[in-house]
């Protein structure tokens, strides 16, 4: 049987936690507009909250059945909109900081602190920068574990970088460079050792291989077979049969890929069950979708062939979806 799922409404800023067939929902919990969230246990959940003054921070909870009770928060750069977990450290990913967090539990104690920051916009390369838009400045969206959590991969969409980090000193330790307005935003590796990243600007999914080493690309292609330009890509979840999936959120679809040798193969292309998908999570070959400006969580199976209706409820502006370990 799936998990209960934790949903975010950016509209209400509000986070619940809904049975896995939709119907049974817990109270409402009123929060800064909530970003990212992270499972770290089944009673507990670190969530990524901004404010409109530009302040933001990692908030605890605990649950008790499908009830949140609000813990202590730890101040983080701005607008932090990705929360990993990677070889006993917390990172979060500072879009609009330029920097990528790292937090640790304190000694003996549930108590978050920081361990430290790596700092992004320092390391973007020298250069004329554009004036506007999201490529004028470091933009980390992205932090994937690398062996076993002893270096992670940094998604870098405003520099069209991927940094290679050592975990425990923070520090870059290489840098794999992508053509100018690509826009890496999400990744992950699968289990053959393949990294795959979704570029948000130029609406692509890119594979990687190893070589002496470092990565190199080994293929890219288009992310959806509507249009490009409005397309924006986003969540990149994955199947333990090897099914990848991409939010194509301005076109509304969901995206299916197989990864063989090197290659990418498009499966499928499915509704998402509304517009703008903006985030999914997957447990047991199910995915779920927060479909943001139509206003629904829908929940689908996933095969090779496409998507299987599941259940779908409507939400008011769901933007994030998490299911519980």
């Amino acid at each position: 049987m799936l998990p209960d799922l934790l949903v975010a409404s950016s509209r209400r800023s509000e986070l619940r936690i809904v049975s896995h067939h939709l119907r049974d929902a817990g109270d409402a919990v009123p929060i800064r507009e909530p970003m990212d969230a992270l499972w770290v246990a089944a009673d507990r959940v670190l969530v990524a909250t901004k404010d409109p003054d530009g302040g933001a921070a990692i908030t605890q909870m605990e649950t008790v059945a499908r009830s949140l009770v609000l813990g202590a928060s730890v101040p983080v750069g701005q607008l932090p909109c990705a929360l990993r977990a990677i070889g006993g450290i917390v990172f979060v990913a500072c879009y609009s900081g330029g920097r990528v967090d790292a937090l640790e539990y304190s000694a003996g104690t549930k108590d978050l602190v920081s361990r430290g920051a790596i700092d992004l916009e320092g390391a973007f390369p020298a250069g004329p920068r554009e004036a506007s838009g999201r490529q004028g400045m470091s933009h980390p969206h992205d932090v994937v574990a690398l062996d076993e959590g002893r270096r992670a991969l940094i998604c870098d969409l405003g520099a069209d970088r991927l940094y290679v980090i050592d975990t425990m000193r923070l520090r870059i330790i290489d840098a794999v460079v992508l053509l100018k307005g690509a826009g890496p935003r999400k990744a992950l590796v699968t289990p053959s050792g393949d990294l795959v990243v979704v570029c948000e600007l130029d609406s692509t999914i890119r594979c990687f291989q190893l070589a002496a080493g470092r990565y190199v690309q080994t293929d890219c292609v288009p992310t959806t077979g509507g249009a490009r330009d409005l397309n924006f890509p986003g969540d990149l979840v994955a199947t333990a049969g090897g099914v990848l999936v991409v939010a194509n959120r301005g076109n509304g679809t969901l995206a299916g890929f197989a990864v063989e040798d090197g290659r990418l193969r498009t499966l499928f292309e499915d509704s998402g069950g509304g517009a703008w998908p903006a985030s999914l999570d997957l447990r047991e070959g199910v995915v779920a979708v927060a479909n943001e400006r139509s206003g629904s969580v829908d929940l689908f199976r996933v095969s090779p062939s496409g998507l299987d209706p599941v259940a779908s409820a409507a939400w008011a502006a769901p933007s994030l979806v998490r299911f519980a370990p």
